[in-house]
């Protein structure tokens, strides 16, 4: 991942895989806690 820092906007492109990252956890733990709400 850090291999983008050498693109231009590489540091935006990381700040979006971030992103994507932590809304992709955050629908885990909600459709993984579902069941038990």
């Amino acid at each position: 991942m850090f291999h983008d820092l050498l693109y231009p906007n590489g540091l935006l492109y990381v700040l979006i895989k971030l992103t994507v990252l932590a809304l992709a956890v955050l629908l885990w733990f909600m459709v993984v806690s579902a069941p038990a709400v």
